[in-house]
């Protein structure tokens, strides 16, 4: 044993050396939160005036509308199409937008390369009934239908039903394939008239993008340097947007050094900022994205290194790398999921996506498994992400268990998963949309001592008793999870950032002390809990008020349901931790 030590010793001084000579500290950034771009605004907010949209949208409306009173009355499709990038979205989208008020129900749905058709029928029925919902002022019908167990036959059924004797507008967003269109097309009727529309004039794009903010320029400023980068971009806009972000901080006599780099942005990159864009490829396709989630699972996977200790840091840190991301245009926030002014989301564009992917698959780094691929090559697997598996056990990848540091399954029915046992280096595990997992899958949780991020939506009740055994979790998400923790396990997790739950015991007894637990996590940060069903005990509102009180650190506190039990409560000398800055 002493010689063992000692030859420890002489590592560590070789460790510290090659640290010191190479200057490592150097090299991390630091925690400063990156501001949003301001040009973000004017991209996002302008973009439909910028690439001559009113033509083309006024084009495809007029086509919507043509005909006489009686054409008019009888359902009709238009469909347009185009190569990645070309705005078809951003088009469907603007017309979307103006028409939706002259119809009774609407629908915008994304189809993707690789749909369940079941999850976009339910979709289809679920924007229908909200837009006519919120239009006659009444209670959505449908608002639970995506934990509806029906067959596709079912779902369109319910939609003709829906649509019966309605006047209606939906667009269908992403479609790659016939065979998916044509079972889409079954819920609607009749006939089909198509037209093309591309227009490849968007120079003001680019220029919106590199000087918006510094003053406005003039269209006879353009020079050769931006015919040439424009031509390099052939008019699509993501292409420009993308060169004109990569192009912004830098000086005019480097622009013909970097214009060969526009398919390249991504080498542009720190490699901080590579490594966290890449581990987008664990989400599906047109998949929306939680940024708090995503940051957590950056931090999980040990992406985000800050100078100061302290998982807070780290988060603002993360938060910064997610702002650069935008600011670089990588990733689209979504403007409708603004949370107190933040954006709390955003996607990938599709041929980011397949930028990242191809990339991903180079270095090995996501390794993705969907209804379209039934073999894994036999390399090591690192991130192991099931996106739309219908049946089956995980096949030929038991040998990379070992090396797997995030496990994330989506929209997976009928799937048995490998014993999480196996997973002996597990970091994060995700299960979102998975109502057929049971709790024999989760009964080696605890064997997960390196886990550190926990979320998902399923169908589960209780979190196993050996989630105590993970004293390393920071992120708990089981606000979707329909999980209630049991009393005697969730107090053990002190090291926890984040916790969202989703129910407590039924008892009064169990309620008090379930919330006393609570008082054990003196490092939470974020602290939500969502939808009792039944009324809490004055006992056990006391109980939480006093945990509350004893987390020092926690910076954002929400209730559901039962918030008018805390404001109703007389609590002589509680005060609310010093650091709040969000109580709802």
């Amino acid at each position: 044993m002493a010689t063992d030590i000692k030859d420890f010793e002489c590592l560590v001084k070789v460790v510290k050396e090659r640290h010191d000579r190479y200057n490592v500290n150097s090299a991390v950034a630091s925690p400063v939160v990156t501001p949003v771009d301001p040009r973000l605004h004017s991209l996002y907010k302008k973009v439909t005036e910028l690439i001559g949209i009113d033509e083309t949208s006024a084009e495809l409306i007029n086509l919507l509308n043509n005909g006489d009173d009686m054409s008019k009355k009888h359902l009709k499709i238009v469909s347009f199409v185009g190569v990645g990038g070309l705005g078809k979205t951003t088009l469907a989208k603007a017309v979307y937008e103006k028409l939706k008020v002259e119809f009774e129900c609407c629908a915008f749905v994304s189809v993707g390369q690789y749909p369940d058709v079941k999850k976009v029928l339910k979709d289809i029925l679920l924007e229908l009934d909200k837009h006519y919902g919120k239009a006659k002022n009444c209670r959505e019908k449908y608002k639970d239908i995506h934990n509806l167990k029906r067959d596709e036959k079912q779902l369109i059924d319910l939609i003709l039903e829906f649509l019966d004797n309605k006047r209606y507008f939906i667009v269908i967003d992403d479609v790659w394939s016939i065979q998916y269109w044509e079972i889409i097309r079954l819920a609607l009727v009749e006939t089909n008239l198509g037209c093309r529309i591309i227009d490849h004039n968007h120079s003001k794009l680019f220029y919106l993008r590199i000087i918006s903010g510094q003053g406005i320029c003039r269209h006879d400023e353009m020079d050769d340097v931006h015919e040439k980068i424009l031509k390099k971009c052939g008019g699509i806009p993501l292409a420009i947007i993308a060169m004109a972000s990569l192009l912004a901080g830098k000086q005019r006599d480097q622009w013909f050094n970097t214009m060969k780099i526009l398919a390249f942005s991504y080498y542009d990159m720190p490699f901080h900022l590579k490594t966290c864009l890449l581990y987008l490829n664990v989400f599906p396709e047109d998949y929306i994205i939680d940024k708090d989630r995503l940051i957590w699972m950056w931090i999980a996977e040990g992406f985000v290194h800050a100078k100061q200790q302290g998982a807070g840091k780290q988060f603002e840190l993360g938060e910064a790398y997610f702002n650069e991301l935008m600011n670089r245009s990588m990733i689209q926030p979504l403007e409708n999921k603004l949370e107190h002014g933040m954006i709390r989301g955003c996607r990938l564009h599709d041929m980011v996506l397949g930028l990242i992917r191809s990339l991903s698959c180079e270095e090995n780094f996501v390794t993705i498994f969907h209804n379209e691929q039934n073999a894994f090559s036999e390399r090591q697997v690192r991130r192991l992400s099931f996106q739309r598996r219908t049946v089956g056990n995980i096949p030929r990848v038991e040998m990379g268990m070992p090396r797997i540091r995030s496990l994330v399954v989506y929209w997976c029915s009928s799937f048995q998963v490998v014993p999480l046992s196996r997973f002996t280096v597990l970091r994060v595990l995700a299960l979102e949309d998975c109502p057929d997992i049971k709790a024999s899958h989760l009964k080696h949780l605890g064997d997960l001592h390196q886990l550190r991020y926990l979320g998902g939506n399923t169908h589960l009740r209780e979190l196993p008793l050996s989630i105590g055994l993970i004293e390393r979790l920071l992120c708990l998400r089981a606000t979707d999870l329909y999980m209630e923790p049991q009393v005697g396990t969730i107090g053990k997790l002190t090291s926890l950032v984040e916790l969202q739950i989703r129910a407590v015991p039924d008892d009064s007894e169990s309620a008090c002390k379930y919330f006393s637990e609570l008082g054990n996590l003196r490092e939470l940060r974020v602290l939500k809990i969502d939808n009792f069903i039944h009324e809490l005990h004055a006992n056990a509102v006391d109980a939480l008020l006093e945990s509350v009180r004893n987390m020092e650190k926690l910076h954002h506190l929400q209730t559901n349901e039962w918030g008018h039990a805390l404001t109703q409560r007389e609590a002589p000398g509680f005060v609310l931790p010093r650091h709040l800055r969000h109580l709802e």
